[in-house]
């Protein structure tokens, strides 16, 4: 992986961890990885106010994937494309869920 497509598949989780916390990691790579993730969860579910099975385990997802985009080694991230598929796999569950 080219260092420019890391760097964008870093910013890219660096951003979804700041939608989340509303801001609130400016250095995100460093605060998710030195925190627990049932730490970082259950800051995001309060901060979300996610009360349903199914908004928590999308929570658990979208985490998921901004961690993995956000490694420290770059050659330990996923490429955007399939950190994009792994998303996308979360829009499926929405859609399951609602019919």
């Amino acid at each position: 992986m080219t260092e420019e497509l890391s760097n964008d598949v870093y910013n890219f989780g660096k951003m979804i961890l700041e939608i989340l916390t509303g801001g609130k990691l400016t250095s995100a790579a460093a605060n998710i990885h030195s925190n627990s993730q049932e730490v970082l969860l259950r800051e995001v579910y309060n901060g979300n106010e996610a009360t349903s099975v199914g908004s928590m385990q999308e929570i658990k997802l979208v985490i998921e994937v901004a961690m993995l985009c956000t490694k420290s080694r770059s050659s330990d991230r996923p490429f955007m494309e399939d950190a994009l598929e792994l998303l996308l796999g979360l829009k499926c569950l929405e859609n399951d869920e609602s019919s």
